[in-house]
């Protein structure tokens, strides 16, 4: 377990604060990272809860903290997975032989395994039937012919708090609530934009959550440098090195491929070397945590935190004239008014 930095070293080394933004703007710096990373592993190794006051010494949120630890105990159930599957006939064995209540779980720590992951091996290992069967079985545990393992997967259910089917269901609503965040940001910019649905409507088979009408810049939070932005794919998880290099960059190197630069936003923030260490940092993806308030409209010489339609309002002379045909529909990118015709 990586040793836990003392506080005062990691106070010394927290980002300053944007007045109107999330904390750790440009990421989660090495000493942050380090003792966050620390507090997960205990809660991993001893089964216990993250320790709220300690993330919150740190300065990090406690719903980033849940984020990076949900991804470390996937990582480790993933690295596991076979050594336990090898082992069922053997642990099966043994439950059947010593089933009274309260064997699954024990056997489930014995082998360094969650539970409910357990008991759907175990399901499927005692009744011999195909995965898409034991997942049929899991979702309705009174139709397990089997009594003791009816009750082998109530146990597991009621001591696995990580690995419930009810996790999947929160984890999509979760991120589809940040989808429709993310819209709403943009919309209060009136920024023109299509969503994923409307780009696989025109048969698009690589598409981010939103591709912009017309691209805008964005600042680096660790470079200060204006980044363009084609498109922008919301993640609604916290991003460390892991899963942005083995998960996520070659997913986000597609979208550039297809449709140019764009941006990912970690909603539960990220780790500070996305941006800093040459071997993660892309000079075609920008990460952020949060879609800006400040943004560089195309052909303008300075940022603006006004939307689109008040800058061109501001800024373009034949606007100023009482001519609204360069005004844009957020929604659909579509001038407010036809060009008047001439005359």
């Amino acid at each position: 377990m990586n040793p836990i930095p003392a506080e005062a070293d990691i106070v010394e080394n927290r980002d300053e604060e944007e007045d109107d933004g999330p904390p750790f703007p440009a990421g989660l710096p090495a000493t942050v990272m380090a003792a966050l990373t620390a507090l997960c592993e205990h809660s991993l190794e001893h089964g216990v809860p993250l320790e709220a006051a300690a993330v919150g010494r740190l300065g990090v949120d406690i719903g980033a903290a849940h984020s990076l630890r949900g991804q470390m105990h996937t990582r480790a159930v993933r690295r596991a997975a076979g050594r336990v599957r090898a082992a069922m006939p053997q642990l099966a064995a043994q439950w059947k032989a010593q089933g009274p209540p309260g064997r699954c779980a024990a056997l489930a720590k014995q082998a360094k395994y969650p539970p409910y992951l357990f008991a759907r091996l175990l399901v499927e290992t005692v009744l011999q039937v195909p995965k898409s069967k034991v997942s049929e079985l899991m979702k309705r545990p009174a139709s397990i012919p089997d009594p003791l393992l009816r009750e082998a997967v109530a146990e597991a259910l009621a001591v696995d708090h990580d690995n419930a089917p009810s996790n999947d269901e929160a984890r999509h609503n979760i991120g589809m609530a940040y989808e429709t965040l993310l819209q709403e940001r943009l919309m209060e910019k009136g920024l023109p934009f299509e969503s994923e649905d409307e780009l696989r409507e025109q048969g698009l088979a690589k598409t981010p959550d939103v591709r912009l009408s017309i691209p805008v810049g964005v600042r680096d939070p660790a470079t200060k440098q204006w980044r363009e932005v084609n498109w922008v794919d919301s993640k609604a998880l916290f991003g460390d090195a892991y899963v942005w290099q083995h998960e996520h960059l070659t997913q986000l190197e597609g979208y550039v491929h297809r449709y140019g630069k764009g941006l990912v936003v970690y909603w539960c923030g990220f780790d500070a070397t996305l941006l800093t260490d040459p071997e993660l940092a892309s000079p075609d993806v920008a990460v952020l945590r949060d879609w800006p308030q400040e943004l560089l409209y195309p052909g303008a010489s300075a940022p603006s935190r006004l939307p689109l339609n008040e800058f061109l309002r501001q800024n373009c002379p034949r606007l100023r004239g009482g001519d609204s045909t360069l005004l844009v529909d957020s929604k659909s990118s579509q001038p407010l008014s036809e060009p008047a015709a001439a005359p």
